[in-house]
């Protein structure tokens, strides 16, 4: 009897401790019909923490709650599943969530597996062209490699960087520009055309016309004194140096 009260006990503060943190505290005098998807979304999850897994499929985990309480319930359940050790696989389409979540992360297209490593190599080293459109964030360049840490671009001109994979002078190869690549200059004598924008809180991507069928997208922090309007010219600091040459 006394070890099953204190478990009881323990097992009533673990409860009160999940209610807490994943704020399910007006659901306690709902009833089933009462509660929203995301409501039920957080109940499911932490009836599954409830019984102590020692490991954890979650599919989709917080797909229908607010995006400004779905970061606080990312933080409260990493740190729960660090504190009790729980191995944990998460199945999402959002590569944040996985980023954020994940030691290691799969990725999968089209029912195979495409890339496994963890989230900076992904992102910064991407396997194929297909991991990279998976993130939807760069731009594809045509270029000319002309030596073994510079390329050719007929307009953008030389760019410089360490490549990741080996190629030989004379190659014609695709080069992967992240919009964290380029970096802005207002006295830049190369400038192209703002055809869009986007705002993201903290900073911006503008898209910049290179040609008929190139749209480079560059990131440029919100508090920058000049905010460009579309149509404008946007300057690019030169020589450009990117750091890791992706290229395919």
């Amino acid at each position: 009897m006394g070890e099953k009260r204190k478990s009881k006990i323990k097992r009533k503060i673990k409860l009160d401790e999940c209610i807490e943190l994943f704020q399910l505290e007006s659901l306690l005098k709902k009833f089933p019909h009462e509660i929203s998807a995301g409501e039920a979304q957080r109940a499911s999850l932490v009836r599954s923490l409830l019984s102590n897994p020692s490991l954890l499929l979650l599919d989709e985990p917080f797909s229908n709650v607010d995006i400004g309480l779905k970061e606080k319930l990312q933080v409260n359940l990493k740190n729960l599943l660090k504190e009790n050790k729980i191995s944990t696989i998460i199945v999402t389409h959002n590569y944040e969530e996985a980023f954020y979540f994940g030691g290691k992360c799969c990725l999968f297209s089209k029912n195979k597996l495409i890339q496994f490593d963890n989230p900076y190599n992904i992102y910064h080293f991407p396997a194929s062209q297909d991991v990279a459109n998976f993130f939807n964030k760069g731009a594809f360049l045509n270029a000319k490699v002309i030596s073994d840490n510079e390329l050719e671009h007929n307009i953008l001109g030389i760019i410089k960087g360490k490549f990741v994979r080996k190629f030989k002078k004379g190659d014609i190869v695709k080069l992967l520009v992240q919009p964290e690549d380029l970096i802005h200059s207002d006295k830049s004598n190369l400038k192209f055309k703002i055809i869009d924008k986007r705002f993201l809180g903290t900073n911006f991507i503008y898209f910049l016309k290179v040609s008929a069928k190139e749209i480079l997208p560059v990131l440029v922090h919100s508090h920058h004194i000049h905010q460009h309007t579309i149509n404008e010219y946007f300057g690019v600091k030169t020589p450009i140096i990117i750091k890791h040459l992706v290229c395919f």
